[in-house]
C-alpha cells in the first residue's frame, strides 16, 4: 500500500509508470486480437504455422514477463521448422482444447521440453493472457515466496508439472479470496492480473 496507496484502484498502478496493470491487459487485448479461438483455428486449417508463431512472439514481447534468456530458448526451439507446426497444435490445445486441462498442460510441457524451453514463464505465460479470469502467471521465486508468507504448499519443482500448476492457481484463488474479505474495495483483485500484480509487488526486491 506504501507504493500504490489506492490499491488496484490507484492511477500509477493502472497506468502510470511502470505500471502494473495496463500492459498485461493490452497483451491480453493483443492475444485475443492475433490468437482468438476463431482467427487461430483458421490459421491451423491454412497450415500457417509460422504465422501463429510470429503472433504468439508478438505477444510474448508485449510484456517483461518472460525473460531475454527464455525468449531466447523459446526463439531457438521455434527456429526448426517442424516446430513451429508443434508448437502451434500444442498451444491451440492448451487453450482452446475440450479435455481435461492437465492433459493439455502436460502436451504443452512436453512440447516445451522437446523443444529446450521448458521453463514456468513460458508454459503459463499464454494461459495467463488469454484467460486472466481464471489463469495464474508463475514466475518461481516471488510465487514461491508468496507461498511462504501463506504458508501453503505449492510443491514446487524447477521441472513443469501439473501438480506444481493446480497448487499455484489454488494459491492465486487463495490471495483473490484473502483479498476480497478485506472488505475495501480499492483491494479487491478483478482477475488474476490483479492478483499477479500483488504477488509480484509484495516479492522482496520491488522496492529496490
Amino acid at each position: 500500500m506504501s507504493y500504490f496507496p489506492a490499491g488496484f484502484k490507484d492511477p500509477k498502478y493502472l497506468d502510470g509508470v511502470g505500471n502494473e496493470r495496463q500492459y498485461k491487459v493490452e497483451a491480453n487485448k493483443l492475444m485475443l486480437t492475433l490468437l482468438g479461438r476463431k482467427d487461430f483455428e483458421e490459421l491451423l486449417q491454412q497450415s500457417s504455422f509460422k504465422e501463429i508463431h510470429d503472433r504468439a512472439k508478438k505477444v510474448i514481447n508485449k510484456t517483461n514477463l518472460i525473460s531475454p534468456y527464455e525468449k531466447i530458448w523459446f526463439s531457438n526451439g521455434m527456429a526448426i521448422e517442424a516446430n513451429q507446426k508443434k508448437f502451434a497444435e500444442s498451444l491451440f490445445d492448451l487453450l482452446y482444447g475440450e479435455s481435461e486441462m492437465q492433459i493439455r498442460f502436460e502436451h504443452f510441457a512436453e512440447l516445451l521440453s522437446e523443444i529446450g524451453a521448458a521453463k514456468w514463464p513460458i508454459a503459463t505465460y499464454f494461459p495467463f493472457v488469454t484467460f486472466p479470469e481464471s489463469h495464474m502467471f508463475l514466475k518461481p521465486l516471488v510465487t514461491q515466496a508468496a507461498a511462504n508468507v501463506l504458508s501453503q504448499e505449492i510443491n514446487y519443482r524447477p521441472e513443469l508439472n501439473w501438480l506444481t500448476y493446480s497448487q499455484v492457481l489454488a494459491l492465486a484463488e487463495r490471495i483473490r479470496n484473502e483479498l476480497r474479505k478485506d472488505g475495501r474495495d480499492i483491494l479487491a483483485p478483478q482477475d488474476m492480473i490483479d492478483v499477479q500484480s500483488f504477488v509480484w509487488v509484495i516479492a522482496p526486491g520491488y522496492f529496490q
